[in-house]
């Protein structure tokens, strides 16, 4: 037969004998490759992690292995001792075979190991990425400053060609100048008197004739 014990906690295994055999002494064999080890008899009914019990009217002798590791597996037999005269024999009436496996404990225990493992690696490679993004970011805004700079070198160097011979440091607008009549009865009227002498070379001069709605002229 087949018993799974947990590991980590105790395993029972129960072996049924016959009635003849009620009042010889019980035995509890291992099985290592060709040979046979005793565990545990019913002359000490404990040793170790192993306790041994009988039970006469069932006729049910017990094995409880207690706190199961992994190199408990293996094939295990129940024997009884029988002496003739001088003579004395055992008879393997039981074979069974041990299979440990985890407990629930230490299932648990493995989820929790999981999935605290699957966190720390979601968190190293959510700081990894925010590490990359702001490294790429201050690049971005590196790149772009240093494109705008040169930008505005480009086009303040292609103004200063275009402009004349030291003028390149005077930036001016194109002046209107408005000629309009003194007794306009306009309130938003704007009255400013031209200079014909000007010599000004970005002037505008216009001459707006009287009674007319005053324009605004100019030169970009």
């Amino acid at each position: 037969m087949t018993v799974t014990g947990y590991l980590g906690k105790t395993v029972t295994i129960n072996c049924s004998y016959p009635a003849e055999f009620e009042t010889n002494h019980k035995y509890f064999y291992r099985l290592d490759g060709q040979y046979f080890f005793i565990l545990i008899n019913t002359n000490s009914t404990k040793k170790g992690r192993f306790s041994i019990s009988d039970d006469r009217r069932s006729k049910v002798v017990s094995v409880r292995i207690s706190d199961v590791r992994g190199d408990d597996g293996g094939v295990y037999f129940c024997a009884v001792g029988i002496r003739e005269k001088s003579v004395g024999f055992y008879t393997l009436f039981t074979r069974m075979q041990l299979i440990p496996a985890p407990g629930s404990s230490v299932i648990i225990n493995i989820i929790i190991i999981i999935a605290v493992s699957v966190c720390a690696v979601l968190l190293l490679i959510g700081g990894l990425t925010l590490i990359f993004y702001k490294r790429r970011c201050t690049k971005t805004q590196d790149c772009s400053i240093t494109s705008r700079g040169s930008g505005k070198n480009d086009t303040n160097e292609h103004e200063y060609e275009n402009d004349l011979p030291g003028n390149q440091n005077i930036i001016r607008m194109g002046q209107i100048y408005h000629n309009l009549k003194s007794d306009t009865n306009q309130s938003d009227s704007v009255y400013q008197s031209l200079d014909l002498r000007s010599k000004e070379p970005d002037s505008v001069y216009h001459s707006l004739k009287p009674n007319t709605n005053p324009i605004m002229s100019g030169r970009p």
